[in-house]
């Protein structure tokens, strides 16, 4: 690793019971690790302790580890963010437990922030997302408008941050943990305008698409996702974030499937209309799309009487979708979060 060896970089990884899956990503990461990085376990309160399965993993590499072990379960957004209060060092990788590093993964993040020294915020490619050119953007504004991948840039595992500039911005992260995207929250408020961050077509993780049990609520994603629009940002950034909002949202009928089956599941309708009119809200305020709008208006006469609504709704999504309508089921709003 040569001229790049003087590099301070942490690795830290937030877990919540995924012992076995953790274990065999670090065995793919430790041997890329030397004296200039740190490992950091953030372990939030794992029903079998992190330490009782990789300990003997850890101590077989020579690495500097810290293995923390909150005593309550935090919330996966708080837990993010601890790596960010605990690092260190200047610069932090957040890997996510179940995300495999690639074998370069270290190497290819050197030789980066040797060669931009400017930069603030590297976004790496993933198979989420074909990126045919790497850019580079000054500044919060352009970073947004730029921003090829809103999804890409929600994968944290994509991410290198400058720690020192986002830890100025960690209250005004955690006050808006919710949107389940504080790491960009404390990124738009610590970029200065002059500031760089490298959308790059190199790769340091492997995107895999989760089994339905450990996907992200779609209702959940919904509600939280528009109030990064809630932070004190400035106005252009927030009109531009909205737009990039509207493409990552899920599609307005997924989510009407997934409240139906919630209103029958409760066997009580209030709780999915609540839901489903605060979805409305917040989409709509920076969609813009009077179509759309109509049409959300249009889906809400179908919670007046859910069990029939539902049995039409899954036989229309099964005509349309084949066998990837089974696929359909209300997912834990907090195993995520």
């Amino acid at each position: 690793m040569g001229c790049h060896k003087n590099m301070r970089l942490t690795v830290a990884i937030p877990t919540f019971d995924r012992n076995s899956i953790l274990r065999a990503n670090l065995e793919l990461l430790l041997p890329q690790l030397d004296v200039d990085c740190e490992l950091l376990i953030l372990d939030n309160c794992s029903p079998t302790p992190v330490a009782a399965t990789i300990e003997d993993l850890l101590s077989s590499h020579a690495v500097n580890a810290r293995l923390v072990r909150h005593p309550v379960n935090i919330g996966g957004n708080a837990n993010v963010l601890r790596a960010l209060e605990l690092c260190e060092t200047e610069w932090l990788w957040i890997l996510g437990d179940d995300d495999a590093p690639t074998p370069d993964a270290i190497a290819t993040v050197r030789r980066d922030v040797a060669a931009h020294s400017r930069c603030r915020y590297f976004n790496y490619a993933t198979e989420l997302y074909d990126r045919r050119s790497e850019m580079c953007t000054h500044g919060p504004v352009e970073f947004v408008t730029r921003m090829d991948s809103f999804s890409n840039a929600l994968f944290l595992s994509t991410s290198l941050f400058n720690a020192p500039a986002m830890r100025t911005q960690l209250r005004l992260a955690y006050t808006y943990g919710y949107s389940n995207a504080p790491h960009l929250i404390a990124l738009l408020a610590g970029l200065g305008p002059d500031d760089e961050c490298i959308l790059s077509m190199s790769r340091i993780v492997r995107w895999q698409r989760p089994p339905l049990e450990q996907r992200w609520s779609m209702i959940n994603a919904a509600l939280s996702f528009p109030t990064l629009l809630d932070a004190p940002l400035p106005p252009d950034i927030r009109q531009a974030l909205g737009r990039k909002l509207s493409t990552a949202q899920p599609p307005l009928e997924g989510i009407v499937r997934q409240l139906l089956l919630v209103a029958c599941q409760e066997r009580d309708a209030r709780n999915a209309i609540y839901y489903y009119d605060q979805i409305r809200a917040r989409r709509y305020a920076y969609e813009h799309n009077v179509g759309a709008w109509l049409r959300s208006k249009c889906y809400r006469p179908l919670f007046w009487a859910p069990r029939l609504s539902s049995m039409l709704v899954e036989r229309v999504a099964q005509l349309l979708l084949g066998h990837e309508a089974k696929e359909n089921r209300v997912q834990d709003r907090l195993s995520r979060l």
